[in-house]
């Protein structure tokens, strides 16, 4: 199949679901630069990005801190 495709991220991204205080992700980035399927239309790609606290002295305590946001793919 071999299908180039992109991705859309968030450019920030507020976790807010945790035992403290919240994070912010930013700079998000896809990658490799150039998504492209392969012969079974299959393909892996990464997300990166920074993850900030807000600081301030706020309180982050020991556990998971989830969330979700939305990615977009295009074909």
């Amino acid at each position: 199949m071999n299908a180039v495709y992109t991705i859309t991220v968030p450019s920030s991204f507020i976790f807010s679901g945790g035992p403290g205080g919240s994070f912010t992700l930013d700079n998000i980035s896809v990658r490799p630069n150039l998504l492209r399927t392969d012969g079974t239309g299959q393909d892996q790609f990464t997300l990166a990005g920074r993850l900030r606290s807000s600081g301030g002295g706020v309180f982050y305590g020991d556990g998971t801190y989830s969330d979700s946001f939305t990615i977009t793919v295009n074909f």
